[in-house]
């Protein structure tokens, strides 16, 4: 039989195990509350990135449009040309990390940062959003227009002759690009605040995923202790083991 003081050892070590398991089952009760309050977020995040998506595709479709238009009215006689723009998407990402991970317990929450192209499959998602005016994969090249009575054709030496017409036909290309230009920053502005709002909204959501990265943590720390008060008991209560404590 082991001895009076090893027996109050396993005592103490009981208390301490059942202490912890206590803690086990508060931690466990906190965690359903606070994965409803992250999904509570979801309508709104899930909204307000949607809104931002359909932003950005009527921009990439403007841009779209005026290189189409450029492409066609550089060989409108007296349009002319003599250099080019290339046009980039305009680019907005979510920015993920380790706390985004459900069920995460590592120990570098705010690692693994990567940032993801907006798109249906990841809208709702991420931390914070990012929006970079033309950062995005090139679009195309345009020429840019110097008429209309412009008197050299595209390659820039041969002489040409607008007549009314072409002047009227580039002097509607260009008009058009115009408008389409004046319509992308009229798009380009209302995305400032909409990032902000998006932001703010996922900002408030990620302290609860660093709550739920914590009260995940806690459970792996906590059970790790019980483990090892469960093999020194196991020690302890080992008949084998009388004679030696």
């Amino acid at each position: 039989m082991a001895t009076k003081e090893t027996r109050r050892v396993v005592g103490e070590l009981n208390e301490k195990k059942e202490e912890r398991e206590l803690i086990i089952e508060t931690t466990k009760a906190l965690q359903p509350p606070n994965n409803e309050d992250i999904a509570d977020f979801d309508p709104s995040t899930r909204g307000f990135d949607n809104k931002l998506l359909s932003i950005v595709g009527q921009i990439h479709d403007k841009q779209a449009q005026i290189i189409s238009i450029a492409n066609t009215a550089q060989y409108v006689a007296g349009c002319g040309t003599t250099s080019t723009t290339g046009v980039n998407q305009d680019l907005a990402q979510v920015k993920t990390w380790n706390l985004n991970t459900v069920g995460y317990t590592g120990d570098d929450p705010e690692g693994n940062v990567s940032y993801s192209t907006l798109s249906s499959s990841t809208i709702g998602i991420g931390s914070m959003n990012v929006y970079t005016n033309n950062g995005g994969s090139s679009i195309g090249t345009y020429y840019n227009l110097l008429g209309p009575g412009y008197g050299t054709s595209v390659d820039g030496v041969t002489a040409v002759t607008p007549t009314a017409t072409d002047n009227a036909n580039c002097t509607a290309c260009k008009n058009a690009i115009s408008t389409l230009n004046s319509e992308i920053t009229t798009l380009r502005s209302q995305i400032t605040p909409l990032v902000s709002d998006i932001n703010s909204l996922k900002e408030e959501r990620t302290e609860l995923h660093r709550k739920r990265y914590q009260l995940a943590k806690t459970l792996v720390i906590i059970q790790e202790q019980i483990d090892n008060l469960e093999s020194l008991l196991a020690i302890l209560n080992d008949p084998d083991n009388d004679s030696l404590i």
